[in-house]
């Protein structure tokens, strides 16, 4: 009887994705909690208007049409990338690895761009062990 365990390339896979994307600890700082569930509400709030717009602009050139129609609708995978990460980060209240994250948003978001990721994931790190010192945010931090 054995047990499933993962292939060596499974592992492999898994060490890649942890030197790519190290952990976040969850911040000790509660000042940095309020300011994280503040910032998921920006990019909620960001990507609702970003739609918003979208479909407006669809609907004024095509009125015939339903919005579902509209081939045009951005991509906006950085601030679903972003808003994932912080719900996970703050549904856990522990360390957070990329590879459930990473699962997670290609099913949800999919493809999956690894890049943006990257990218959506070292800002957010910025954000919990530094205050987002490192950070040009369009909101603040």
């Amino acid at each position: 009887m054995s047990k499933n365990l993962p292939d060596a390339g499974e592992k492999q896979e898994a060490e890649t994705v942890e030197a790519d994307y190290p952990l976040i600890e969850f911040p000790q700082d509660q000042d940095i909690v309020v300011r994280l569930q503040a910032k998921l509400g920006q990019y909620r709030e960001r990507l609702l208007a970003i739609r918003e717009d979208a479909e407006l602009a669809f609907q004024a050139r095509n009125p015939y049409k339903a919005p579902e129609q509209n081939p045009y609708t951005p991509d906006r995978s950085s601030l679903k990338y972003k808003i994932a990460i912080v719900e996970q980060l703050l549904a856990a209240n522990g360390p957070l690895s990329a590879t459930a994250v990473i699962a997670d948003v290609t099913k949800k978001v999919p493809p999956f761009y690894p890049q943006i990721f990257k990218e959506a994931w070292a800002v957010i790190k910025d954000y919990v062990e530094k205050g987002g010192t490192n950070i040009r945010s369009v909101g603040g931090f």
